[in-house]
């Protein structure tokens, strides 16, 4: 029987995810959690996670919805909504890159592979754009429309 040969990335290549206000569990990337090879620093992996105050659907009814959840451990609140955890930010090995995105937000506001974990607050934005809601159920959950959210994740994935 042959051993199989663990294949890394080669170090040249460098890997970006987006994450726009998902939603999944805030302590979900933490190292004793389902996402946490996420965190290993050998994956040269960079993450752009999204979150947002106005997001209803996130900061509400997710955690509603999860009380539903008897595996769950205490609250619950979705990464869209309230951001990663701490310990997240800790297993990241940094702070994060914290990013606030309002009107007129260009690509110039990213800095470049300054962090592995870029977290985005688009709630300065939506606030500035109460009229977009489209539902009470939804709040600003799915309105991916704003030059400002394109500006950031061009700024985030082409940026050098």
């Amino acid at each position: 029987m042959i051993a199989q040969e663990q294949h890394r990335i080669p170090e040249s290549i460098q890997l970006r995810v987006v994450l726009l206000e998902a939603a999944f569990n805030s302590d979900e990337l933490q190292h004793d959690q389902n996402y946490a090879a996420l965190t290993d620093p050998d994956l040269n992996l960079r993450i752009l996670a999204t979150r947002s105050d106005a997001d209803t659907s996130l900061c509400t009814w997710y955690p509603k919805a999860e009380e539903l959840n008897f595996f769950a451990k205490g609250v619950v609140t979705a990464l869209g909504g309230a951001g990663p955890s701490a310990q997240t930010l800790s297993d990241f090995a940094s702070a994060g890159l914290a990013v606030s995105v309002g009107p007129g937000f260009t690509y110039k506001g990213i800095v470049t592979n300054a962090d592995r974990l870029v977290v985005a607050n688009l709630t300065p934005l939506h606030d500035a754009n109460p009229g977009h809601v489209t539902s009470k159920f939804s709040g600003h959950h799915s309105d991916i429309h704003y030059n400002e959210i394109y500006e950031l994740i061009a700024g985030f994935l082409f940026r050098q």
